[in-house]
C-alpha cells in the first residue's frame, strides 16, 4: 500500500478494507494522479498536413484552396489535416484539373457520377459532364 499510496495510515487502511475512502485518501490519489497521466495517443498522427497532400497528390496550394472552397477537398481535423485515403482523390481532381476540366465540371462530375451506369469509369468522358451545371 505504501507503493501505491506513500503517505497511508491505518485509519486510512481500515477504511479501505471497510469499501470506505477518508480525505486523507482522496488527497493522495490526487496527488498520485498527475504523477501516472500520460496523455492519450494521438488519433490522428497519420493524418495529412496541407504540404503533404499537396505533395503526395500532385496538387498546388492554389489548387488546394480552390478544390477546398467548393467543398471537394475538405479537412477532417480541426488543425486542417486530411485522411490519408484521400490522397487518392485529390490525384483524382489534380487529373482532371490539369486535364483542363473546369471546375465546375469537376464538381458536378463529383456529385453525378454514382448516378451513371459506371461510377467507377475512369478517366470520366468530359463530354457528358461539360455543359451541365453545378
Amino acid at each position: 500500500m505504501q507503493g501505491d499510496y506513500p503517505g497511508i495510515n491505518g485509519r486510512d487502511v481500515r477504511y479501505l478494507l471497510e469499501g470506505k475512502h477518508t480525505e486523507h485518501m482522496e488527497k493522495l490519489a490526487i496527488e498520485k494522479f498527475p504523477q501516472e497521466w500520460e496523455p492519450p495517443p494521438d488519433r490522428y498522427i497519420d493524418y495529412l498536413t496541407v504540404d503533404e497532400l499537396c505533395r503526395q497528390s500532385g496538387l498546388t496550394l492554389e489548387d488546394l484552396s480552390q478544390l477546398q472552397e467548393i467543398r471537394l477537398l475538405v479537412p477532417d481535423t480541426a488543425d486542417g489535416r486530411y485522411r490519408p485515403k484521400l490522397v487518392g482523390w485529390a490525384r483524382k481532381l489534380h487529373y482532371l484539373h490539369s486535364d483542363g476540366w473546369e471546375l465546375r465540371e469537376i464538381k458536378r462530375w463529383a456529385g453525378g457520377r454514382f448516378k451513371t451506369d459506371n461510377p467507377k469509369q475512369w478517366p470520366p468522358d468530359k463530354v457528358s459532364w461539360k455543359n451541365d451545371s453545378i
